[in-house]
C-alpha cells in the first residue's frame, strides 16, 4: 500500500490532455523536430526536404479508379519538384524509376498532380496537391521522388475502387487492437498472421487499428517490423497512436517524444484524422499517453478536443452522413464485473473527457445519428449500447458475447465498442479476454451489426505449443 500511494498522487498531477485536432501544433512540433520524422538517409540535398505526410499507410487515400486523391508534403527549404507514380507491391524500386523517366512498365502508373498551394507551419510549409492516374482498381505503393530528397515508397497508401466509395451501400470494417509486436509473450507474430488471414476473407472495405501496434514504442525496430506485417492486410488501413506506441516518459508534459517519432516514420503523424467511407465519417484521434497509475488510465481528452468531436458530430447531423464512427486507442468506460459502471469504471479508460465524451455521443443518439466509438486498450470485447433508461438515454452493457462471427444488430443509436487484443490473451477474469481475435462491423441505414471474431483459450495455448 505505502507504494501504491504515491502512484496514485502523482497520477493525479499527470499532464493535461494535448489538443490532439489541432494540425497546425501538431505538425509544428513534426517540422521543428524533421528529422526525428523524415532521416536524412540518401538525401542529395540536406538545405530541402519534402516529407510526405499523406496518404500513408495507416492514413489511406480511397478513391474511384479514375478519380482524383489529396497529397500533402511538408516542404523545407522551398518548393520542391516532385514526381510521384502508384506502384503494384511486387513492382521493384528499379522499375518505379524507369517508369518515372517516361519508360512504359508494367505496374507502374504515373500520377498527375496540380499545382501545389502552400501554408506555413513553423519553420516549414505544408503543400497541397490533389492526384489523379490511370491506374485500375486495385492497392497501390505511392512512390514520391522529390528532386531535394530520396525517393520514397509508402506501401499499400493508395486504394482504388471500380465503384465510387463515398455510395457503397454497405461498409464493411475490420476492428483490430493491440497487437503489441514485440511483447514477449507466446506467438504474437503467428496469431497475427492468421487474423490477418481471416481479416482478408472477409473483405472488408476498411481496417481500423486502434493502437498499440507494438509493445514498446521507444523501440525504434518495431515500428517497421509491425508495418512490414500489417501490409499483408488486403484493404485500406487506419492506425491511430496507442499509449504502448507512445512509450513510457511521456506521463508529464506536453510533448511526445521518441515513441510518437518511430511510429510516424512507420506510419503517419497526426493525432487526428478524419476518412469518409460510404456516407460514415470515420474520425480518429489520440486518447493520450498513460498516466501514472496503477488504474492503467490514459491521459484522455482535453476540452478542446472535445469541443471539436461535438462540432464534426454536429456537421454531421447537417450534410447527409449516415453515421459517424469515432475510433481511439482507450474507451471511456471499461468494467471487468458484468455490470455497467455508473461511471468509467474502476481502471483502463480516457482519465480526463471521458464522461464529456459520452454525454457528447448521448446528446447526438437523441438526435437521431448513428455514433459509434471503436477502442481497445483493456484487451477484451465489450459493448454498450444507449438505451432509455427512465427517460433518459444512457449506455448499458451487453452480456459477453460468444466469439462465434455472428452478426448482432445494435439498437441504440450510440454504442461503444470494444475489441480484443489481436494477438494474445487479456485477463483471466474477464471472458471476452481469454485468447485473442477482432471485431467485424456492417453499416448501412440501419441498425449497425457487430460480431466477435475470438480464438478462446484453449485454442491460444494450443498454438503456443507450435
Amino acid at each position: 500500500m505505502r507504494f501504491v500511494l504515491p502512484l496514485l498522487l502523482v497520477a493525479g498531477c499527470a499532464a493535461a490532455p494535448l489538443p490532439v485536432h489541432r494540425q497546425d501544433l501538431v505538425l509544428s512540433q513534426v517540422a521543428e523536430r524533421y528529422r526525428a520524422f523524415y532521416p536524412a538517409d540518401g538525401d542529395p540535398d540536406t538545405g530541402r526536404d519534402a516529407g510526405l505526410l499523406k496518404p500513408r499507410f495507416g492514413l489511406p487515400a480511397i478513391a474511384q479508379a479514375g478519380a482524383s486523391f489529396p497529397v500533402e508534403l511538408l516542404e523545407r527549404g522551398g518548393a520542391s519538384d516532385v514526381r510521384a507514380a502508384l506502384l503494384r507491391p511486387s513492382l521493384a524500386l528499379g522499375d518505379a524509376e524507369r517508369c518515372l523517366q517516361g519508360e512504359e512498365v508494367d505496374g507502374c502508373y504515373p500520377i498527375a498532380l496540380t499545382p501545389f498551394a502552400r501554408e506555413p507551419m513553423g519553420a516549414a510549409m505544408v503543400a497541397r496537391s490533389t492526384a489523379t492516374s490511370g491506374a485500375p482498381p486495385g492497392g497501390y505503393d505511392l512512390y514520391l521522388h522529390a528532386a531535394c530528397d530520396a525517393p520514397v515508397r509508402m506501401p499499400r497508401a493508395v486504394w482504388l475502387r471500380a465503384d465510387d466509395p463515398a455510395h457503397l451501400s454497405e461498409v464493411h470494417v475490420v476492428h483490430l487492437s493491440d497487437i503489441h509486436v514485440g511483447k514477449h509473450v507466446d506467438d504474437v507474430e503467428l496469431h497475427l498472421r492468421r487474423i490477418i488471414d481471416e481479416t482478408n476473407a472477409l473483405k472488408p472495405d476498411l481496417v481500423v487499428v486502434t493502437g498499440d501496434v507494438v509493445n514498446q514504442g521507444l523501440d525504434a525496430a518495431l515500428a517497421p517490423k509491425a508495418r512490414d506485417l500489417l501490409t499483408r492486410i488486403d484493404a485500406p488501413v487506419a492506425i491511430v497512436i496507442g499509449n504502448h506506441d507512445i512509450g513510457f516518459r511521456s506521463f508529464v508534459g506536453d510533448r511526445y517524444g521518441a515513441g510518437w517519432e518511430n511510429f510516424a516514420r512507420a506510419f503517419h503523424p497526426y493525432l487526428e484524422f478524419e476518412i469518409d467511407l460510404g456516407g460514415y465519417r470515420f474520425v480518429g484521434f489520440d486518447s493520450g499517453p498513460s498516466t501514472l497509475s496503477p488504474r492503467i488510465l490514459v491521459r484522455g481528452l482535453a476540452t478542446t478536443t472535445l469541443s471539436h468531436l461535438n462540432k464534426v458530430l454536429t456537421s454531421a447531423a447537417h450534410d447527409g452522413s449516415r453515421g459517424v464512427v469515432l475510433f481511439s486507442h482507450a474507451p471511456s468506460r471499461a468494467v471487468l464485473s458484468g455490470q455497467t459502471p455508473a461511471n468509467g469504471g474502476a481502471f483502463g479508460h480516457m482519465r480526463a473527457g471521458h464522461a464529456e465524451f459520452e454525454r457528447m455521443m448521448l446528446d447526438a443518439a437523441s438526435r437521431g445519428q448513428r455514433v459509434l466509438h471503436l477502442a481497445g486498450h483493456t484487451h477484451w470485447n465489450d459493448v454498450f449500447e444507449a438505451q432509455d433508461e427512465g427517460g433518459a438515454l444512457g449506455f448499458v452493457r451487453w452480456a459477453d458475447g460468444t466469439g462465434d462471427g455472428a452478426l448482432t444488430p445494435i439498437r441504440g443509436k450510440a454504442a461503444l465498442v470494444n475489441t480484443q487484443a489481436a494477438t494474445h490473451a487479456g485477463p483471466w477474469p474477464k471472458a471476452s479476454a481469454r485468447g485473442y481475435g477482432f471485431t467485424y462491423l456492417v453499416l448501412g441505414d440501419g441498425d449497425a451489426r457487430v460480431a466477435f471474431y475470438r480464438h478462446d483459450a484453449a485454442i491460444a495455448q494450443r498454438d503456443s505449443r507450435r
